[in-house]
C-alpha cells in the first residue's frame, strides 16, 4: 500500500489494467482487479509504475487471499456477443457466463421499442461495447481465444517489462471517439467520479464502484481501466435505468421472454425443438416448468426460474436473492402437482426433479428441500452449456446405482 501511495493513480491503473487483456494471465484475473482498486483509491504521487513493482505487486498479492482464491480458468479469455449493429469482442473476466447474461440483456434492449429513453440506453451500451471490441482489436485479441488455464504464481520483472507496454491499449482520445462510431457523451453512465476513490477501500470486488462505471477521465483521455468489467456495467446500468423509470418489473418480463425464446429453441431430451414456453410472473421471480414423460412410466419435470432482482441496488449482481423461502413454497406446489399427474398415468415407474435458474444472483440457500430431486442435465448457468439427450442416454441417471427420486 506504501509503494502504491507514492504512484501517479491514472498511470498506474493503466498499467495494471493492461495486464487485464494477456491471456497467460487469465487466471490471475481477481489479483488484478485488485491491485486496480488499491492502486486507484490510495495513489496519491507522481511516479509512474516502473516493471519492478509491477512483478512485486503482482506476487505479493498472490501470496495472500486473492492468490488462495485464483481457481483454473473455465472459460473462454475472449467472448463475442452479437447484435444487430455487429459482434462485440468483451473480456470474461472473473464472472462465469459473463458474455452469456450479457448476450439476454443485449437481447432484451433490443426487444424494447424504439423511443427517446429506450435509444439512450441502446446508444450508451453500443458505446461501451465499441471500446471493449476496440482495445481487444489494439491487443490482437480475437474471439473464443483462450487463455491460460493455470495459474501463473509468479511474475518476472522481464515479463514485467514486456507487459507493461499493454498500457496505450486502455487509453482514447475523447477527440477521436466520433471516428470511431462512440459518442462521448453517450459514455458518461459509465464515468467513474474521481472524489469517491477513497469508499474503494470498503467495497469488495463484484460489487464495487468501479465496476459499474470502469471509464475514468483525465483532460482529453478516456481510459478504460477495468476492461473485464464492460459486461457487469452495461447490465447494471441497464437495470437501474428501468428502475428510476418505474419499469423493472417490465424489464424482468422481456429478459424472461428472452429466455423462453431461448429454451424454446434448445432440443430436449432428443425432440427437434424445445417445448412451448410461458413463464407466469409472480411476486418472487418468473416461473415455468415443462414436464416430459420420456420413456414409458418415467417422467422429468423441469423447473425454470429467473430473478426479480429486488434490492439489486444494495447487493449487485453477488448479493443473495432474498425470496428463497417464498420460491421454496411455490417450487413445492408445482412439484406436487405434476407429481400427482405422472402418479396417475398408467405404468408409472418413477420420476425426477431438475430446478434451472436462469439470473446471477444467488439464493439464499441451495433449496434444500428440494436438492435431493436435482439432477444435473449438462446445463450451465441456466441454458448456457445444455445439451440435447436422447431419451435412451436419460436411463443411466435412473437406474442403480445413481440416486434417483420417485414422485411418490
Amino acid at each position: 500500500m506504501k509503494q502504491l501511495s507514492a504512484l501517479d493513480p491514472l498511470a498506474t491503473v493503466a498499467t495494471f489494467s493492461g495486464l487485464l487483456l494477456q491471456p497467460e494471465l487469465q487466471t490471475n484475473c481477481l489479483r488484478i482487479e485488485t491491485l486496480i482498486h488499491l492502486a486507484l483509491a490510495v495513489g496519491s504521487g507522481k511516479q509512474t509504475p516502473n516493471p519492478k513493482l509491477v512483478a512485486d505487486g503482482f506476487n505479493q498479492l498472490g501470496k495472500g487471499q486473492c492468490g488462495s482464491m485464483e481457481d483454473p480458468a473455465e472459460d473462454v479469455f475472449v467472448a463475442t456477443v452479437r447484435s444487430p449493429r455487429g459482434n462485440f469482442r468483451i473480456l470474461e473476466g472473473i464472472w462465469e457466463g459473463n458474455a452469456y447474461f450479457l448476450q439476454k440483456f443485449i437481447d432484451a434492449v433490443e426487444d424494447m421499442p424504439a423511443g427517446t429513453g429506450y435509444d439512450e440506453i441502446r446508444t450508451s451500451m453500443y458505446g461501451l461495447l465499441r471500446l471493449s471490441d476496440l482495445i481487444c482489436e489494439r491487443a490482437g485479441l480475437q474471439r473464443h481465444q483462450l487463455g491460460n488455464e493455470l495459474n501463473t504464481g509468479k511474475m518476472s520483472l522481464a515479463a514485467a517489462g514486456r507487459l507493461v507496454a499493454a498500457r496505450h491499449h486502455v487509453r482514447f482520445k475523447l477527440a477521436e471517439l466520433p471516428d470511431l462510431g462512440i459518442d462521448p457523451i453517450s459514455l458518461a453512465p459509465f464515468l467513474f467520479t474521481p472524489s469517491g476513490r477513497a469508499l474503494l477501500l470498503s467495497q469488495t470486488i463484484g460489487n464495487s464502484d468501479l465496476e459499474r462505471h470502469p471509464l475514468v477521465r483525465n483532460g482529453t483521455y478516456l481510459y478504460v481501466v477495468l476492461p473485464t468489467a464492460i459486461s457487469i456495467a452495461i447490465r447494471t446500468f441497464v437495470i437501474q435505468r428501468m428502475s428510476e423509470a418505474g419499469m423493472r418489473d417490465a424489464f424482468c418480463r422481456g429478459l424472461a421472454n428472452v429466455y423462453a425464446r431461448t429454451l424454446q429453441n434448445l432440443p430436449l431430451l432428443g425432440a427437434r425443438r424445445g417445448p412451448a414456453i410461458n413463464f407466469q410472473p409472480g411476486p418472487h421471480a418468473a416461473i415455468t416448468q415443462v414436464g416430459i414423460e420420456f420413456d414409458v412410466g418415467r417422467f422429468i419435470q423441469l423447473l425454470f426460474f429467473t430473478d426479480n432482482l429486488r434490492d439489486f441496488e444494495e447487493t449487485g449482481f453477488t448479493g443473495l436473492n432474498p425470496d428463497t423461502m417464498e420460491l421454496d413454497r411455490t417450487f413445492s406446489e408445482y412439484i406436487a402437482a405434476f407429481q400427482k399427474h405422472a402418479q396417475q398415468s398408467e405404468g408409472y415407474r418413477g420420476g425426477q426433479v431438475n430446478l434451472r435458474r436462469l439470473c446471477q444472483r444467488q439464493p439464499r440457500t441451495d433449496f434444500a428441500h428440494h436438492r435431493n430431486c436435482v439432477k444435473d442435465l449438462g446445463a450451465s448457468r441456466g441454458t448456457k452449456r445444455a445439451r440435447s439427450y436422447r431419451p435412451l442416454r436419460l436411463f443411466r441417471f435412473l437406474e442403480p446405482p445413481c440416486p434417483r427420486v420417485r414422485l411418490n
